[in-house]
């Protein structure tokens, strides 16, 4: 009988043991799933271009057409060179290209003229700039320092061509300028080395509640490096 109790107890002890390594090997029912979050980097490119003209300051063509049977012309980023001669119209028609896939894009054309003072005495900037669209390109801060005037074009629209792979052209500022006819000898010896400066700019639209806040951040960014 004694033989008997141990052997009971044994078989008590082993059964304890086996449902301990049991509870041991259980699992939680589970599930994991990342979300990879991937940054490439975004562009902003433009070209800045105007009709090239030849020495004679008619606009130089590619000998072709487009779709629609209209030259196309030599584009340069260099800018031509023009007599001052009175009521002459010469071919300027600076046109700023958002190249493909760039951000939206806030764009500004920045026209800096030296002798202002005394070119303005024969014309306006509505004159001599033919071509201008106010609902395309609209006038906004000027600023005239030492005779030189500087006036900012605002593009009206943001620029958008992200997802595309072709360059969008946007309007020109102007398509013409316009030297005054009232102009006498003495006048243009005065107006000897006469320059017109365009720059052009974009920043991005993402970031900013508008426009006004969009440049001011450009400016600053752009006086901060000088």
């Amino acid at each position: 009988m004694k033989t008997g109790s141990k052997v009971l107890l044994g078989v008590s002890g082993a059964a304890l043991l086996v449902a301990g390594s049991i509870a041991g090997t259980l699992a939680y029912l589970t599930a994991k799933d990342d979300v990879v979050n991937t940054f490439t980097m975004g562009k902003i490119d433009i070209d800045l271009t105007e009709t090239k003209v030849d020495e004679s300051f008619e606009p130089v063509t590619e000998n072709t057409t487009d779709a629609d049977g209209n030259p196309i012309y030599v584009k340069t980023d260099e800018g031509n060179e023009y007599r001052i001669v009175p009521g002459a119209e010469y071919v300027k028609d600076p046109t700023i290209t958002v190249k493909a896939d760039s951000e939206a894009a806030y764009v500004r054309m920045m026209v800096t003229i030296d002798k202002w003072d005394k070119m303005s005495e024969f014309t306006d900037l509505a004159t001599m700039f033919k071509g201008l669209d106010s609902t395309v390109w609209k006038r906004g801060k000027t600023k005239t320092t030492d005779g030189t005037l500087v006036v900012e074009y605002r593009y009206v629209k943001t620029a958008t061509v992200e997802g595309t792979d072709k360059d969008y052209d946007l309007d020109a500022l102007f398509t013409n300028l316009v030297i005054p006819e009232n102009l006498t000898t003495e006048d243009v010896e005065a107006l000897e080395g006469f320059e017109i400066e365009v720059e052009g700019h974009a920043i991005q639209a993402t970031g900013f509640e508008n426009a006004d806040e969009a440049w001011a951040a450009f400016d600053k960014q752009e006086a901060d490096k000088n």
